[in-house]
């Protein structure tokens, strides 16, 4: 399963292009995360390799605030597109294995298919980060493929 940890600049504009068909839609395994996920309207949420952005947009049109990260600055420009239109979301560009975030800072964490892309180590730091930044009893969907 672990694989080597890719450089921010492999995961372009050219790889979410060949990636995906459209950069805007809402995949399968995301509307699942978001039925797992419980959004209530009081809610704050991480959504960690945040990707494209589609599950964050639809996750900020369901709670209080919403955040994403990811590490790719590709992404985080096709990310900013998708959210451009809500005022309770932002983007962050930074790595899993370090969340820019005070400990305990969001009730629900999402990260979807970002572990098969991180060699142990960072896998390690970013399920350990994941668990810092989560309120307790927060709810957390770690998923790969």
């Amino acid at each position: 399963m672990f694989r080597r940890t890719s450089r921010p600049d492999y995961y372009s504009l050219r790889y979410y292009e060949s990636s995906y068909s459209d950069l805007h839609s809402v995949s399968e395994h995301e509307r699942k995360a978001l039925v797992l996920l419980g959004i209530q309207a009081n809610d704050v949420i991480l959504d960690v390799g945040c990707g494209r952005g589609t599950l964050l947009r639809e996750v900020a049109q369901r709670c209080q605030w919403a955040v994403g990260v990811d590490y790719s600055r590709a992404a985080v420009n096709i990310a900013k597109m998708n959210i451009e239109a809500l005022k309770n979301a932002d983007i962050i560009r930074a790595s899993a294995t370090y969340l820019p975030f005070r400990d305990m800072s969001f009730n629900k964490v999402s990260m979807l298919e970002v572990l098969e892309h991180l060699d142990k180590k960072d896998s390690i730091l970013a399920i350990d980060e994941v668990y810092r930044v989560l309120k307790n009893g927060g709810k957390s969907i770690i998923s790969t493929p």
